[in-house]
Formats: C-alpha cells, sequence, structure tokens
C-alpha cells in the first residue's frame, strides 16, 4: 500500500508540474495521509491548445491504484461537446486506463487520440471558424465591388454635371454673342443708315468741335427752301469724328447773285 501511496503521490507533484494551468487540486494532503478520503482532482484536457473545446476530468485513486486497479474517471464539465461525444471521449480513456493496469495511467488516458470525441469537435469547430472567415471574406469583397461601383457612379455623375455645365456656357457663351452682333447690327443701322452716300471735299479744312477736316460724308438729303440740308460725318482721325454736323447747299442760277446787292441778301438770308 505504500507503493501505491507513494507512486501516486509522485504522480500527483508530477500532473501539478506538466499542466499546471490544466491541474485543480480538490483534496488536502492531510485528507490523503488520514485515508478518510480517497485522492482526488481535476484535469481540463484539450484537443489542441489554442481550442476552446475541452473536457474536465474527474480523477480519484483507489488504494490499489496503480498495481491492482484503475483510477475511478469521470467528466464533471465539458464545452463545445454534444453529450454523445463526451460519452465516447470517457469510454476511450476508460479503455486506456484499462489498458495500462498496473502502471500509472494518467498521463496516457488525458493524451489518448479519439477521432469521433475531441477530434471530431476540434473538426467541426475548424469548419465553422473557415466558414465564418470565408463568409466574413466574402462580405469584404461585396462591400469593396459596392463602393467602387459607388465611387465609379458618382464620377461618372460628377462628368456628366460637368460637361452638362460647360455645354450651358458654350450655349450663353454663343447667345452673348449673338446678342452683341445684333446690337451692333441695329447700332450701325441707327448710325449709318444703309443708303447711297456722297463726299464734299471743301477747298480749305474747317475746325468744328476740335476737329480739323477737309472732308465730309453726306447722309439724309432734303429740300429746303433754299436748297437741300444733308446730315454731315467729318472725315478724319479724331476719336470723337462720329459727331454729326449738317451742311447746306444753295444753288443760285441768277446772275443778280453775284452783285454785291445780291451778295448781301443772300448773306442777310441765310443768318437770319
Amino acid at each position: 500500500m505504500e507503493l501505491n501511496e507513494e507512486a501516486q503521490n509522485l504522480e500527483i507533484q508530477a500532473l501539478k508540474s506538466i499542466y499546471p494551468d490544466c491541474f485543480f487540486d480538490n483534496v488536502s494532503p492531510k485528507a490523503w495521509k488520514g485515508a478518510a478520503k480517497l485522492p482526488e482532482f481535476n484535469i481540463r484536457v484539450k484537443k489542441d491548445e489554442d481550442s476552446d473545446i475541452f473536457i474536465l476530468l474527474n480523477v480519484k485513486y483507489p488504494k490499489a491504484y496503480p498495481t491492482k486497479a484503475i483510477p475511478i474517471l469521470s467528466v464533471t464539465q465539458s464545452k463545445g461537446l454534444t453529450s454523445a461525444q463526451v460519452n465516447r471521449i470517457l469510454g476511450a480513456i476508460h479503455a486506456e486506463a484499462q489498458r495500462l493496469l498496473g502502471s500509472e495511467a494518467i498521463f496516457s488516458v488525458i493524451e489518448v487520440k479519439e477521432p469521433s470525441g475531441l477530434s471530431l469537435a476540434l473538426e467541426k469547430e475548424k469548419r465553422a471558424l473557415e466558414e465564418e472567415r470565408v463568409l466574413r471574406e466574402l462580405a469584404e469583397i461585396r462591400a469593396r465591388e459596392e463602393e467602387e461601383k459607388e465611387s465609379q457612379l458618382q464620377e461618372q455623375l460628377l462628368q456628366q454635371l460637368q460637361r452638362d455645365a460647360l455645354r450651358k456656357e458654350e450655349m450663353h457663351r454663343e447667345e452673348r454673342e449673338c446678342q452683341k452682333a445684333r446690337r451692333r447690327a441695329l447700332s450701325d443701322a441707327t448710325e449709318k443708315p444703309m443708303v447711297e452716300t456722297a463726299v464734299e471735299t471743301f477747298d480749305s479744312e474747317i475746325e468744328a468741335y476740335d476737329m480739323r477736316f477737309d472732308t465730309v460724308r453726306l447722309y439724309h438729303g432734303r429740300k429746303e427752301c433754299l436748297g437741300m440740308t444733308y446730315d454731315a460725318e467729318p472725315v478724319c482721325d479724331e476719336a470723337d469724328a462720329s459727331v454729326t454736323l449738317e451742311l447746306h447747299v444753295v444753288t443760285l442760277e441768277s446772275s443778280y447773285y453775284r452783285t454785291q446787292q445780291g451778295w448781301s441778301t443772300l448773306c442777310y438770308t441765310s443768318f437770319a
């Protein structure tokens, strides 16, 4: 019996050292020495270190363990496994413990490979994680495609608005040019009617309205009491050459107006 107790204590100390984060000691050493209670502890068994799937294996040592008895094993807690899977795992653990009767078995039973238990659950978890990853990537791809499509539509709309704005500006520009042309044509028609014109050149320069000229263009001839009156436009280089004057043309056929008395009468009549 002392050999069994020593083997049990050595196995417990080794398990604590190797699995410090998974070993849970439920019974104090004093209880073991008093033999009032079987040595008991829990150990968490995981298929993979990074997996959340596990079972909590409760272990009790009978007095005859390990020479003539196997440990009393049960599962007190599990995560990520169905009841059927837990039962299959526990059955595989018991089979492994029975195979090792006569020697320390806990190191072997917690490392037992049971394909339909933890391995199956782990594969299921991996498939679920992989499906989640694929769905997440697909969602991200769709989101990027939608974002790119929206960006392209906005760019196309902006380009169309710019083209419309340029087209409207061009139409407005053409309309302004047409209006300018119409106003210019109307102004030209008002200021310089399209009628036959005549030119009169004088023997000497005339000075009027700060301009010096000796030639005028004649427009709108009309008959007056003593002859013809024309609108006259000076022909010169001054900036304000568009000033309109009047030219009076008097035709005298009687020889009387060649005399001194006739000339006096003419001057009096013209400036009266």
